[in-house]
């Protein structure tokens, strides 16, 4: 799996100035192995904003999730 995303979404401000940071996003990640690529980037946008809890951003959220399918033999 790879996971790649902007500093928008590490970044992310909650309305006491605090960042949602690179280690609730890789917790996340980590929560999130098992699901489809689409299914894990709308559960990290969705962990991002609901920490932010309405604060509003400064920078864009972009975020891209690769899977290396293992195909039958």
């Amino acid at each position: 799996m790879f996971v790649a995303f902007t500093d928008g979404i590490s970044e992310a401000m909650n309305p006491a100035d605090e960042e949602w940071g690179e280690e609730r996003l890789v917790a996340c990640v980590r929560t999130l192995q098992k699901e489809t690529a689409p299914e894990m980037i709308a559960e990290l946008i969705a962990s991002a904003d609901q920490f932010a809890a309405g604060a509003k951003q400064h920078d864009d959220m972009t975020i891209i999730v690769a899977r290396v399918l293992k195909l039958p033999s």
